[in-house]
């Protein structure tokens, strides 16, 4: 066989092993990239949680000591409400169970209503009416939203979890086994053009 048709075969052998690897190396992010949205899961559930105490202690104590500085945090804080919201928008595409989905979206529509309620609390304590902010604030509509939320979000971590650590596991174990195949073409290409090189030498 002449050197040139065994150098073109080797070429295209190369080229092959060296796009498997790559689609080796791809798939291997794409498991990881999975493993790290569920981990985010629960990161967004807490982040509802504390931002839902922070809220409420912030309002809670402007209608009580009618300090500006408190009125400012709060308004600080809905930012991070509307940061969680465009998330949970965001994460209407992603897989998710039936049910993890309904408790973190119910988690969500209780904080608006928080907010929304608290806004007018904040509005009561700037026209002079602190007592009325609160009996909104101290309230049992007020009570019950905040306990729906921490429900909620724990009701949707207990979901995630209950499937997390296998899917975490599977995908891991995915993740290892084309991280492997792509490894081991890699070294098969290297050795390939190894060969080839003393060959033609």
């Amino acid at each position: 066989m002449r050197i040139a048709t065994i150098t073109n075969w080797a070429y295209g052998a190369t080229l092959l092993l060296t796009f498997a690897a790559g689609g080796a190396f791809m798939a291997a992010v794409e498991a990881d990239r999975q493993v790290e949205m569920r981990s985010a899961y629960i990161h967004i559930a807490e982040q509802l949680q504390i931002v839902d105490a922070r809220l409420r202690d912030q309002a809670r104590l402007y209608a009580v000591r009618r300090e500006p500085d408190y009125k400012a945090n709060w308004l600080r804080e809905t930012e991070e409400v509307a940061a969680i919201d465009r998330i949970v928008v965001r994460l209407r595409s992603w897989p998710m169970g039936a049910a993890a989905r309904t408790a973190l979206e119910q988690a969500a529509i209780d904080l608006d209503r928080l907010e929304a309620m608290e806004r007018r609390a904040i509005a009561a304590v700037d026209a002079g009416a602190a007592q009325a902010a609160r009996d909104l604030l101290y309230g049992p509509v007020h009570i019950g939203l905040h306990d729906g939320v921490t429900r909620a979000s724990a009701r949707f971590k207990a979901v995630v979890r209950a499937d997390l650590d296998e899917q975490i596991a599977a995908a891991r174990s995915r993740a290892d086994r084309w991280d492997d195949l792509a490894q081991a073409l890699l070294l098969l290409t290297g050795l390939l053009f190894l060969g080839v090189l003393y060959f033609v030498l």
